[in-house]
This record gives C-alpha cells, sequence and structure tokens, in this order.
C-alpha cells in the first residue's frame, strides 16, 4: 500500500513538473490510474479554418511519462515507427543513466527553449535511444501521395529555393485558390532576390541567429523590411506544413527598430512657391499637374484628359480609384493644355522611371531635396490632400 502511495506521489511530481512542453512540441496526456499505458503521446495541435484547435489522434500509448517524450522527440526527429516506444521503454528501463538523461532535459527549466537547442537535443536522442542503423527513412503515413514516394528526410532536404518555387506556384500559379495580382506576385519575387544568400542552402540548416542577421542588415526601409520578414515566415510555415523541414527559426525572428523613411513627405507652400518659380521647367511643370491633380504617376500613361469640360478621368490599383473623375484646378489649365500637345505622357520622358530620375535630380538642382531629405513622385498626392 505504501508503495502504490509512494508511486501516485511520484506520479503528482511529474505532472506538477511535466505538465507544460515547449508550445509545438506536443503533448503527454496521462489518462488516470488502471491503465498499463496511461500515457496517450500527441503531435502538435492542428489549427482549423475557424481559428480553433484539435488535439490530433495519438501517435501511441505508453506506459511512462518519460517514454511518451522520448516519442515525441524522436517523432520531431523524423525517426519514429510504430512499435518504436517498447524499444524506448526497454532502453531507459535496462539503462538508468539514459533515464535520467531524458528526465533532465524534459524539466521546463532546462527544456530545449530554441528551435536550434529543440532540433540537436532530437537528434541527439535519436542516437541515444534509437538504433543508429535505422536512419531517418519513414514509411507509412509520414510519405505524402503527390510527393512521389519522398521520404520523409527527403522532403527536409529541399532548399530555400526549391521551397519558394513550390510556394510560388501554390500562390501564382494555375491552380492557386484565388488570382492574385501581378504587383503582388513582383513583390514576392522580388523579396525573394533579398534571400539570394540563402537560397541553396536547406532549410533545416539555416539558423535563428543567421536569420536574425540578416534581417537586421538590410538596409531599406520599414516596409521591406516587415516584406521581406513575411516571406521568409510564409517559406517556412509552407515547409513546415508539407514537412519539408523539421524547425521553423522564423518564427523567432524579431523586427529590428526601423526609422520608417520620410520621402513620401507632401510639399510645403515654400517649395510649391519654389516650384512655381521655375514653372518653364518641363518636369517642374509636370511635378506641379501631380500635386494640384492627385493621381499616381502611372496614372498619366493612360489618363483622360478633357479640357473642354475641365477635368481628369482616370487613376490606377483599385476598384474605387480607376475612371474616377478629378476637376482640372485653373492653376494648372495652361500646363494641362501643353501636356495634352506633348508626345510623351511625362512631357520629355518617355517612362514613369526616366520620370523619377530626372525629378530627383531636379529638385536637388532648384534647392528643394538634398541627399539626407528627399521628395519622390508620391509626395505630389501627400500634397494634394493638403491643398
Amino acid at each position: 500500500m505504501k508503495r502504490q502511495s509512494k508511486a501516485i506521489s511520484n506520479q503528482k511530481n511529474i505532472d506538477k513538473q511535466m505538465k507544460r512542453l515547449h508550445r509545438g512540441f506536443g503533448s503527454v496526456r496521462y489518462l488516470g490510474e488502471g491503465r498499463s499505458k496511461a500515457y496517450a503521446v500527441h503531435p502538435p495541435s492542428k489549427k482549423n479554418e475557424d481559428g480553433s484547435y484539435v488535439r490530433p489522434k495519438a501517435i501511441c500509448y505508453v506506459s511512462d511519462w518519460y517514454v511518451g517524450f522520448a516519442v515525441l522527440a524522436a517523432w520531431h526527429a523524423g525517426v519514429y515507427k510504430p512499435g518504436m516506444e517498447e524499444k524506448i521503454q526497454e532502453r531507459l528501463k535496462t539503462n538508468p543513466k539514459k533515464t535520467e538523461a531524458v528526465s533532465e532535459l524534459s524539466l521546463r527549466n532546462t527544456f530545449p527553449q530554441t528551435p536550434d537547442e529543440l532540433y540537436n537535443y532530437c537528434m541527439l536522442l535519436q542516437q541515444y535511444i534509437c538504433n543508429s542503423d535505422e536512419g531517418l527513412k519513414v514509411v507509412g503515413d509520414n510519405v505524402g501521395e503527390n510527393d512521389g514516394g519522398k521520404t520523409v528526410e527527403q522532403k527536409k532536404s529541399l532548399t530555400v529555393k526549391e521551397v519558394y518555387e513550390k510556394f510560388y506556384e501554390s500562390k501564382y500559379g494555375r491552380g492557386a485558390p484565388r488570382t492574385l495580382s501581378e504587383s503582388s506576385a513582383a513583390h514576392t519575387r522580388s523579396n525573394f532576390k533579398k534571400l539570394s544568400a540563402f537560397e541553396d542552402r536547406k532549410m533545416d540548416d539555416i539558423t535563428i541567429d543567421e536569420l536574425q542577421e540578416f534581417v537586421n542588415s538590410i538596409n531599406l526601409k520599414r516596409t521591406v523590411v516587415l516584406q521581406t520578414i513575411i516571406l521568409i515566415k510564409q517559406l517556412y510555415d509552407y515547409a513546415m506544413a508539407r514537412e519539408y523541414c523539421t524547425r521553423n527559426p522564423a518564427k523567432y525572428i524579431k523586427t529590428p527598430d526601423l526609422q520608417e523613411y520620410t520621402h513620401h513627405q507632401d510639399f510645403t507652400d515654400e517649395e510649391l512657391r519654389i516650384l512655381w518659380g521655375n514653372s518653364d521647367d518641363p518636369i517642374v511643370k509636370m511635378i506641379l499637374i501631380m500635386c494640384y491633380s492627385g493621381f499616381r504617376l502611372s496614372a498619366y500613361e493612360k489618363i483622360e484628359i478633357h479640357l473642354d469640360e475641365k477635368y481628369f478621368m482616370g487613376g490606377v490599383k483599385t476598384e474605387a480609384g480607376r475612371g474616377r473623375i478629378v476637376p482640372i484646378h485653373s492653376s494648372i489649365f495652361e500646363l494641362v493644355k501643353e501636356l495634352v500637345n506633348s508626345e510623351n505622357a511625362y512631357f520629355c520622358c518617355r517612362g514613369k522611371d526616366m520620370f523619377y530620375r530626372k525629378m530627383r535630380k531636379k529638385l536637388v538642382q532648384i534647392g528643394i531635396d538634398t541627399e539626407g531629405r528627399y521628395h519622390t513622385p508620391h509626395s505630389c498626392r501627400h500634397t494634394f490632400s493638403r491643398l
């Protein structure tokens, strides 16, 4: 009777220490007394479409908490096979030092806290309690129907570029669930180019420290850094869901303390006076037209100008913005008449890229911009909203 009370007391101590495992690791659930295998070993919970979490079916049932913990570690390392828990039970039973090691690492205060620590522990445990000749080959339900019979290890070996190509096709290809704009696709391609240093590396070989150092080194405006972080996280989420990698360091990336660029600030009244003082210049004429009409730069390539009724009709990007009517301000009417007679959409420029460069140079030349502070075509929209 005393022995049974001692066993129950020990069990309560274990439950107190082991009641929570690392988020995303899974769970070892005690089912109560009177069972030969009183612990259910569950993989990480899955998120439903409605946002709720559902506990998946148990991987197996075991008689000891530590065996369940070891099974979860083996499952994460990709080496678990049905029946392996019996072998783990036997090995831990015949070698007290192994039980001691598993017990120590499974305590909350020493449990692996980072993806790298967790992965290294899983791989160590694989060598510690599993046969070395088992390798990482997994059969049965762990092999996806659409993966050409690949083992989990083969799926883990995918590089960043290989995962990106699959991700890009699933998001923008013919079989994508919804049609996204070419602009969105272009942003994704552009952001992936920034990951060129990682594209030939395997997903599992990249550490959180490398990712964080890379993100910190991006010397671009805040929105670009955020978009790059989002892409990295999307790639890892995509890979994890399809077992192309075993760990997700991207979820630990911290956004650097970035100062947003202020190049979209509007033109002040004094700067507008300088522009009007140089209104004989074709570049300045176009800047003034944009400041008093409010369209995006690309809209002027296809904009309709009705001089008789004195209004613009055009717009790009959004449904509400396309085809909208904007009256021609009296201050720029003569400038607009010159624009109508011009051979190019931007007076002396054939395209918006050329105009952007000439605008930058001209504003520095007339004393409005400096190397540390400058305007962009979008500054004209902000000016229009202020006038």
